[in-house]
């Protein structure tokens, strides 16, 4: 049975796990979301599976558009998985992708959660490169149980409690999204900067052109601070927190992958 993955990602986590799905489900091709939202994406498969890491416990701006532009056939498998730090739990990240899709008229047949390095530097560190490798190998076993359930096609979405879904998904998440457009204003470049244009070509959105080899941010921001992880003079900070912490790029994802 074929099936089309359609992904975000900004550090490669996402890009990771649809890669690894790729392989155990055989037959599928992977898309990327910016590349494809405007324009008729590939829905001929018999399982359509989006991909994509939870941003305050729901949904990337970016990935709530695309499944608002697509329109797969009733009766299709629908399916995502979503992924996050330390939770072990997708919250109502799930949840209000299922009613993204109802108000479509389509079901959500499936949801499944990961449990990736974390990369939101603005609230914590990362985890060392010791760490990172002990969880994605937790990734490629969990990934290998997730192609079983698709493969014997599981009609199940998994939650988190329902406070983290309130509280989080339902409030935080709702607040913080409608802001995250213009969160690049808290994006600014210090004097290690080497006008390399990489924070350019990493956008997903192309948020960021360079004016005298300086990167400006344009106000149309997904909030996903690839450019400040894949810099690699790290001379992007956000907010008073970046500037002594760690950058993370997925390890297994080279910039290439994603540009």
């Amino acid at each position: 049975m074929k099936t089309h993955l359609f992904y975000f990602s900004a550090t490669g986590n996402s890009l990771k796990i649809a890669n690894d799905l790729a392989k155990e489900l055989g037959e599928t091709r992977v898309f990327s979301i910016p590349k494809v939202i405007h324009e008729t994406p590939d829905l001929s498969a018999e399982r359509i599976g989006i991909v994509f890491p939870m941003y305050y416990g729901g949904i990337p701006n970016i990935v709530k558009r695309f499944i608002g532009t697509i329109t797969p056939e009733p009766g299709k498998y629908l399916f995502a998985v979503t992924s996050g730090r330390d939770e072990n739990s997708p919250m109502g990240a799930l949840d209000l992708a299922r009613k993204l899709f109802r108000k479509k008229g389509l079901d959500l047949s499936a949801g499944f959660f990961v449990r990736m390095p974390g990369n939101y530097l603005l609230m914590y560190d990362i985890i060392s490169k010791e760490e990172q490798e002990d969880r994605l190998k937790e990734e490629e076993a969990r990934v290998r149980e997730i192609a079983g359930k698709i493969t014997a096609g599981e009609r199940s979405i998994e939650k988190g409690s329902f406070l983290a879904n309130w509280l989080l998904s339902g409030v935080m998440h709702g607040i913080a999204s409608s802001r995250f457009a213009t969160a690049d204003k808290y994006l600014r470049v210090d004097e290690k900067c080497t006008h390399c244009g990489t924070c350019e070509k990493v956008c997903p959105v192309r948020n960021i052109r360079l004016r005298d080899g300086v990167p400006t941010w344009l106000h149309h921001c997904e909030h996903c601070l690839a450019c400040l992880h894949w810099c690699p003079a790290g001379a992007i900070q956000c907010g008073k927190n970046t500037a002594g912490r760690t950058r993370y790029r997925n390890p297994r994802i080279t910039l290439e992958d994603l540009t």
